[in-house]
């Protein structure tokens, strides 16, 4: 079985309080991969609740993905 999996930065509003910078978050994600080999990254993005930035296309981008595997188009 294959796991979709979407990484989702959130509080992008709070820029100068970060503490993981987006590589460090894809470098990590990498060492996942390897001991997860039916992981299967989608995309990394960054997301503000706070003012709605990016919140949906981060359940829209894993969800197209999904149903594309599953050979549904939209």
């Amino acid at each position: 079985n294959i796991v979709h999996c979407v990484l989702v930065g959130n509080k992008l509003d709070l820029e100068d309080l970060r503490v993981v910078e987006k590589d460090q978050a894809l470098k990590e994600l990498k060492k996942m991969q390897k001991s997860f080999p039916n992981l299967k990254f989608i995309s990394y993005i960054e997301t503000s609740a706070l003012n709605n930035t990016n919140v949906e296309s981060s359940f829209t981008d894993l969800t197209k993905e999904f149903l594309k595997y599953k050979g549904i188009t939209i």
